[in-house]
């Protein structure tokens, strides 16, 4: 499965779950619904936010994969260890 059928399949399932949920909030009275109703509630909740912040969150790495972040390298590992280094030696001498 490539990323556009999954997309595709994410989009029609979160939409599908939010028009449930939209109906359960139109169509039912939370003082009288027994539990089932909100067991529907929380469920089409649940996977309408999965969806939409999965969404989200994939938009944000395409976005960040076409510009080129640099990657740390070694060298960047020994100059944090020795700013936590100067760091802690000057706040003992203290």
């Amino acid at each position: 499965m490539n990323l556009s059928v999954l997309l595709a399949g994410l989009v029609f399932a979160t939409l599908l779950a939010g028009v449930c949920l939209v109906a359960i909030l139109i169509y039912f009275d939370p003082t009288v619904s027994g539990s089932l109703v909100f067991v529907l509630f929380y469920l089409s909740l649940l996977i309408t936010s999965t969806g939409i912040f999965t969404s989200i969150s994939l938009f944000i790495r395409r976005i960040s994969q076409k510009r080129r972040f640099p990657l740390l390298a070694w060298w960047h590992l020994i100059i944090l260890v020795g700013l936590v280094g100067l760091a802690e030696w000057w706040l003992a001498r203290r």
